[in-house]
């Protein structure tokens, strides 16, 4: 998790280079950030937008939710915000934005990135939990009965 030199230090990081810290920096920061969207935002996507942050900056992640609402989007809603993250590089918009051009695009495609990613995680893990419950139903199906060698059962 790269960090910037400001928020390295910020965070007591002293070689951003060193993976252990960068890690455990980046966690931390994560956190920071979780801990600031508003309770108004749902849980389950608080983490999107504290993502897009990371990425962008927290004073860019309060500009895209002021431009989302002045847009009569809604703030707190993920699909409602990403939307307005690429206007935050476009001349139209960023020169009236508190914290000024960013680069949106590059939120949106990181968030979305991982959001594909854990869609792809979970569909794994499902398949392999899936597999696992059948091989135990096909075990239990096969208590009670004799177990046939293979030489045997090929001689039938």
């Amino acid at each position: 998790m790269m960090l910037t030199r400001a928020t390295a230090e910020g965070l007591g990081v002293t070689d951003r280079l060193d993976p252990e810290q960068s890690i455990q920096g980046g966690a931390l920061y994560l956190q920071r950030l979780m801990e600031k969207v508003p309770d108004t935002v749902p849980e389950d996507e608080r983490i999107w937008f504290a993502l897009a942050a990371y990425n962008m900056g927290w004073g860019h992640m309060l500009d895209a939710r002021k431009l989302t609402k002045s847009q009569q989007g809604n703030p707190d809603s993920w699909v409602d915000v990403k939307q307005r993250l690429p206007m935050l590089s476009q001349k139209r918009y960023y020169p009236s934005l508190t914290y000024g051009y960013a680069r949106g695009r590059e939120a949106y495609n990181y968030v979305e990135n991982i959001r594909r990613y854990q869609v792809s995680l979970v569909g794994y893990l499902l398949e392999k939990e899936k597999k696992a419950v059948e091989a135990m139903k096909q075990a239990e199906l096969a208590k009670g009965y004799p177990a046939v060698e293979a030489k045997l059962a090929l001689a039938l």
